[in-house]
């Protein structure tokens, strides 16, 4: 992958590479590869497995979920879908998929062109034998950066709880 100016500086406001020197990024960045989609092209499908991390070096994506609607009564249920999220330069997705074989939680729609920088599977793992430090050092940002969107979902269930439930205690 091409280190352009706008790359580097890019990466240096990502908190997957918090702490991490431009040698570094350049080493991680050879592990990876890259990829660009059309406008209202689907970038990842809710259901399907994947194995590859995703961050958006250029562009803006939605988290979508299909909903399912009938505008009139006397035609048949249409799919939709609702935007649960916007992601733009510096966000990432898929990490549960380069870690599990579970299927993908949401899709991802691009809103505009999308280029990413992806993280396979093998690419993965070449990085865990032959970078063990950088490695360790995407880890540990990446468990907190799960970890605070973990908090996150928490909060808002709870609040979902307390708006359906207001005598509900809720303890911690």
């Amino acid at each position: 992958m091409a280190l352009t100016d706008r790359v580097i500086n890019l990466i240096n406001t990502i908190p997957l590479f918090r702490g991490f020197d431009d040698t570094e990024v350049e080493a991680f960045l050879g592990f990876t590869t890259s990829a660009s989609y059309s406008s209202k092209s689907i970038i990842l499908k809710e259901g399907e497995k994947g194995k590859r991390l995703y961050i958006i070096e250029r562009g803006v994506a939605g988290v979508i979920t299909p909903i399912h609607v009938r505008e009139d009564l006397k035609k048949p249920l249409e799919q939709k879908y609702k935007i649960l999220a916007q992601l733009c330069e510096g966000d990432f997705f898929g990490e549960i998929g380069l870690f599990t074989s579970n299927p993908r939680s949401a899709s991802i729609l691009a809103k505009s062109v999308v280029e990413v920088i992806c993280l396979g599977e093998n690419e993965r793992d070449d990085l865990e034998n032959r970078q063990p430090g950088i490695c360790c050092k995407f880890y540990h940002n990446l468990i907190g950066e799960m970890a605070k969107r973990l908090l996150s979902s928490n909060e808002i269930i709870r609040e979902y709880y307390r708006a359906v439930n207001p005598g509900l205690k809720v303890v911690r």
